[in-house]
This record gives structure tokens, sequence and C-alpha cells, in this order.
């Protein structure tokens, strides 16, 4: 699988009063954690999809399905909270840009579902038909989580003066 490390950008909002830019980033510095910890156990996948085609595929396929467990609940975290911070009183330009992060976080842990059914994959010997049709989702979802993200940057970068 093809991860990122994603991390969800502040914004700088000097004497905007009535505006939440405090709360919401609190909430954007709790989404990069568990961003963060949804990456290490994106990595733990890999390491125990690996380990399982060279070796004892059963023990691999039960941590890997755990790993995966693990990342999918990180994404869904950062993505609610990511949600959350974007639903606060905040420039629109900074809601539309973690509105978007959201969604590409939520399609994260989509990735992180199907990873999930990769990892079951690896103790059926191999269905190659099926293996096929989940790493063809997990592209499809990839994909789709990265255009979320260029819109998210592009925003970013158009308004360099509105994110620190």
């Amino acid at each position: 699988m093809r991860w990122h490390l994603l991390l969800v950008a502040g914004v700088l909002c000097a004497g905007c009063e009535g505006i939440d830019t405090e709360k919401a980033n609190k909430k954007v510095d709790e989404a990069n954690k568990a961003l963060n910890e949804g990456n290490d156990f994106v990595k733990a996948v890999d390491k125990h999809l690996k380990a399982a085609a060279a070796g004892d595929a059963d023990a691999e396929s039960k941590k890997c399905v755990k790993a995966a467990e693990d990342a999918a609940d990180k994404f869904d975290e950062a993505s609610k909270l990511a949600k959350e911070a974007s639903e606060m009183k905040v420039k629109k330009i900074f809601g539309e840009y973690l509105g978007l992060k959201s969604k590409s976080f939520a399609k994260r842990g989509e990735v992180a579902v199907a990873g999930k059914k990769q990892c079951k994959s690896l103790t059926d010997k191999g269905d190659v038909d099926q293996i096929m049709k989940i790493e063809k989702e997990i592209k499809a979802l990839i994909e789709e989580a990265d255009e979320l993200d260029e819109k998210a940057e592009k925003i970013q970068k158009d308004n360099p003066t509105d994110f620190k």
C-alpha cells in the first residue's frame, strides 16, 4: 500500500474576534496526532503483509488485521476532529480546507478497512481474483484521497497568509 504522511495545517488569525481559531487549532493538533498514529499502524500493516508472504501467514495475518483496524480507527478519529474544526467559527477558507482534509482522512480510513481484507486474504491462501479486486479497491480509494488532498493543498497554496 502507498501512504503519505499527511498533516493538517493550522490557521493564523491574530485579532479575529468571534472566531474559534484557537479551539480549531487544538482540534487540528489532535487530528495530526491521530493521523501520525494511523500512519504508524499502516507501517505495521505493510510489515506484517511482507512477513506473512515470507513465512507464517496465519500469525502475521492476525497482527496485520489488528494493525489495519487500529489504522482505520485513527484515520476515522482524525477525520472526525478535522470535521469538527471545520464546523467551528473559523475563516471560510480554513473551514473548506479542513472539510477536504476530513474527507481525505475518511477515505484513508476506508483504505485501512480494505487493507484489513487484504490481511485476511493471506490466510485464505490467496484467491488471486479476490486479492486483485482488493488491490484495485485500495488503489481507487488512495486516488480519491490524494485528489482531496491536492484540492486542500491548492487552497493552502493560494491563501498562504491564512495558514501558518
